[in-house]
């Protein structure tokens, strides 16, 4: 007799969310078991319904802005750290954003997938960045007039530069020019103090 194969819920999970990705909504559980190397039966056992595995697959989950955005290495000063937090940022939101088309196409109703609208991500990143944003000002690195809005337009504007690459409206290298340009005019706003 064979060894009993176990899987994680947190395996299973991952299965799943590349048959979503590739195939969307309509992908099956039984493709998914079969990758998975585990019976239908079993899969069902863990999520019984492919409601809940669509969500457990798609959905975002608690999201850490420092494990999202912290370099690995402190920039040297804001501007580098702008640049950092942006492309950090970028990446994050091509990875997510499909999840969430997804689930939006499922017909399952946002509320049971989204936690409070401030643990969305571009609020939660906005939190972050304006924290940022203040602790700069107070060691008089930039002047800041309203770090929540600064933080929420370059923020809103990295999310909308995204959706729009996905969505084929240009290209990813279109994107990572705009997004120099993004921090760029934040950086001018942001208007540095000489020292």
């Amino acid at each position: 007799m064979g060894r009993h194969k176990t899987i994680t819920d947190d395996a299973l999970v991952e299965e799943a969310r590349a048959v979503f990705l590739e195939q969307g909504i309509a992908g099956s559980t039984k493709e998914i078991a079969r990758r998975a190397g585990v019976s239908e039966a079993t899969l069902f056992r863990r999520f019984p319904t492919k409601r809940e595995l669509l969500i457990a697959a798609l959905a975002p989950g608690h999201l850490d802005p420092e494990t999202v955005l912290k370099p690995d290495t402190a920039p040297k000063d804001p501007h580098a750290a702008l640049a950092q937090f942006g492309s950090r940022m970028c990446d994050y939101f091509r990875t997510q954003i499909p999840r969430g088309l997804l689930l939006m196409t499922s017909g399952i109703p946002a509320e049971e997938f989204m936690s409070q609208p401030e643990h969305s991500p571009v609020f939660v990143f906005t939190l972050y960045l304006a924290g940022f944003i203040r602790d700069w000002a107070n060691r008089g690195e930039v002047s800041a007039a309203n770090p929540m809005a600064q933080a929420g337009l370059y923020v809103a504007a990295i999310h909308s530069l995204v959706i729009f690459e996905l969505t084929g409206g240009h290209s990813e290298d279109h994107s990572n020019h705009a997004l120099e340009s993004f921090t760029a005019a934040l950086w001018s706003g942001l208007t540095p103090r000489k020292r």
